[in-house]
């Protein structure tokens, strides 16, 4: 089996913009907005937190996997929706780009616990 590293073949809102390759459109709390597939129409809304760093963003995409060549930033293909990219500061030598993850995010069930990983008691979620 070929075991392949995925880093995304996509540059992210954050990137593009930076690299002035597009202008980012600023959300405020007070809007609603609708958000097409990124890859396709290359819309993307970035957010600044009121009491957040001067130079912090959030930047929202949706990915929807049309484009299957270039949407490749994670190797699920179930991966659909919105992404978050958290931004702080300007992009030096340190990784001050995080992407926002849904963990704790989600509704769980607990139907079983098991014992079938490495001996011990596990739960199992849904």
């Amino acid at each position: 089996m070929l075991t392949r590293n995925f880093d995304g073949d996509c540059a992210n809102a954050f990137e593009r913009e930076r690299l002035s390759w597009i202008d980012v459109v600023e959300i405020t709390v007070d809007i609603t907005a609708n958000l097409s597939d990124y890859l396709i129409t290359g819309d993307a809304y970035k957010y600044h937190p009121p009491d957040g760093y001067s130079n912090e963003y959030y930047y929202f995409e949706n990915h929807q996997k049309i484009n299957t060549t270039y949407d490749d930033a994670t190797v699920n293909a179930d991966d659909k929706g919105i992404f978050v990219i958290h931004q702080k500061d300007i992009y030096s030598e340190q990784n001050n780009i995080l992407c926002k993850v849904a963990d704790g995010q989600w509704d769980w069930e607990n139907p079983f616990w098991t014992d079938e990983c490495y001996n011990l008691d596990l739960p199992a979620y849904r």
